[in-house]
C-alpha cells in the first residue's frame, strides 16, 4: 500500500508462522523488513488520512500502528 509515489508498506502473510511487514522509500525498487513482531493473521493495512501513520489489523481484532513510515510497529491495547 503506497502513501505516495515513493513511500509504501507491504504485508507478507505466511501460511505457517508470523506475517511480515516491509517498507520502501524508493517506490518499491527495494524493500526492507520492518522491525515488528506481528500476528500471523494480519489482513489489512491502511495509511492515515494525513499520511503520518500506518495501521495494520488482524481478523481477530489485533491492531498495530507505525509512526515512522512502516519501519517499526507497536501493538495497540
Amino acid at each position: 500500500v503506497f502513501r505516495d509515489a515513493r513511500q509504501g508498506v507491504m504485508l507478507q502473510n505466511a501460511f505457517a508462522g508470523a506475517s511480515k511487514l516491509a517498507w520502501t522509500a524508493d517506490g518499491g525498487k527495494t524493500w526492507n523488513e520492518s522491525r515488528a513482531e506481528v500476528s500471523r493473521d494480519l489482513n489489512h493495512i491502511r495509511w492515515s488520512a494525513d499520511g503520518k501513520s500506518v495501521y495494520a489489523a488482524s481478523a481477530q481484532g489485533q491492531f498495530w500502528v507505525s509512526r515512522d513510515e512502516g519501519r517499526s510497529w507497536q501493538k495497540q491495547p
